[in-house]
């Protein structure tokens, strides 16, 4: 090969050198832009804003005064002569009839159950339309349920409180006796999700002072090698808890008067996981197995309320002033929905307003329907899967 044809290969293998990194260099960019351009479409159908919606399907729904709460994918109608519980296209699952005067309720899960406050009726349903009364021997105050059915009953009979636990059946497994001269007045209770952990709070004076008492237990094997199986007790002076919550099986939250502590549990309870205190009134509080959201009074006038919500290793995910009035509020896997009897809101858990509307009938309830879109409400004698839309703005 002479020095031209060495010079000619040369050139030659440099330009296919180039070509093949612009190829590849072109292939990125085209990757890269295709990438970006779904990770967009995606940040857009995540943050969609929607101003109308339609209707999918409408069930006639029972009469008469009833509360709802979120049962699976649909909800549970509670009165005072029966429950049922339906799917998220209203389709009948279980219904049980009784008689109460004031029903209380708690769902895990499939199961269910429901007393008589001040009574001595609960029934426990399993989620597949069996349904088990139970004729308790003291007046029900409080009750929890766990995903098995499972039930804890707190009772009262003067002085003396007891905490029952009854399997699915009736049959009563556990019993803790206390009195209230000695041991203070019970206030709430709850059962972890496996039916295996309860957590209580007491309230007791002493000396004209108020002290809260969470006492921990536990009814498995670990439980077997404390006194009682009491596995921890923590108080609380000068401070009141009207709720403890296991938010998810081995998480569990105390609720009180000026804030909140959060607990690890998967035996024995350990140092919380974190602790906020507030200055400003506790109007409600909201939570589900990731998040911990709390509505705190302004006293600034600023604005009506303060929203807060928390993970659960005590990192804020959002902070927002709220002005709108509501009867009930809900935190899903990344919404917040707050609605009174007419109006109903959508918050993003990153802070973005979702949906806000004005209906013309009266809501009972409004629960996620099982995709991004689509919701459960009640309506005067309605039930309605809605789907949101967006109302094209009319040209003049």
């Amino acid at each position: 090969m002479d020095h031209s044809e060495n010079g000619n290969y040369k050139s030659f293998e440099a330009r296919k050198r180039r070509a093949k990194r612009a190829i590849i260099t072109l292939a990125v960019l085209i990757l890269l832009a295709g990438l970006a351009a779904g990770l967009l479409y995606l940040y857009e159908q995540e943050n969609k804003v929607y101003n109308d919606y339609e209707t999918v399907s409408v069930k006639e729904k029972s009469s008469g005064a009833a509360e709802y709460t979120r049962y699976r994918s649909g909800a549970m109608r509670v009165s005072r002569d029966g429950a049922e519980a339906f799917d998220e296209d209203g389709n009948l699952l279980w219904n049980v009839s009784y008689t109460m005067n004031d029903p209380i309720y708690e769902v895990c899960e499939k199961a269910a159950a429901v007393a008589d406050r001040a009574g001595r009726s609960l029934y426990i349903m399993d989620g597949t339309g069996s349904s088990n009364p139970v004729e308790t021997l003291h007046q029900i105050y409080a009750i929890d349920v766990a995903n098995q059915g499972v039930t804890a009953v707190l009772m009262t009979d003067g002085a003396d409180t007891y905490i029952d636990l009854f399997d699915i059946k009736g049959t009563k497994l556990v019993e803790i006796k206390s009195n209230a001269n000695e041991q203070g007045f019970p206030v709430d209770i709850a059962l972890s999700n496996d039916g295996r952990k309860l957590i209580t709070s007491y309230l007791i004076m002493k000396d004209e002072r108020m002290t809260t008492q969470i006492t921990c237990y536990n009814f498995d094997e670990v439980g077997q090698n404390y006194t009682e199986r009491i596995v921890g007790v923590y108080y609380y002076e000068q401070k009141f808890c009207p709720k403890v919550e296991f938010v998810n099986n081995n998480t569990f939250c105390v609720f009180l008067d000026d804030g909140m502590k959060v607990f690890r549990m998967e035996e024995i309870p350990k140092e919380p996981i974190f602790e906020k205190e507030f200055a400003q009134e506790i109007e409600s509080v909201f939570y589900n197995e990731s998040y911990i959201g709390l509505v705190l009074a302004c006293e600034d006038g600023s604005a009506r309320y303060q929203m807060e919500v928390y993970d659960l290793a005590g990192n804020q995910v959002l902070a927002k002033d709220l002005n709108d009035k509501y009867t009930e509020i809900l935190v899903t896997e990344d919404e917040i929905i707050y609605y009174d009897n007419l109006n109903v809101v959508i918050t993003k858990l990153n802070g973005m307003e979702k949906f806000r509307y004005q209906f013309s009938t009266n809501i009972d309830f409004f629960f996620p329907g099982g995709s991004s879109r689509k919701y459960l409400m009640a309506a005067d004698e309605e039930i309605r899967m809605i789907e949101l839309s967006q109302k094209k703005e009319e040209t003049k």
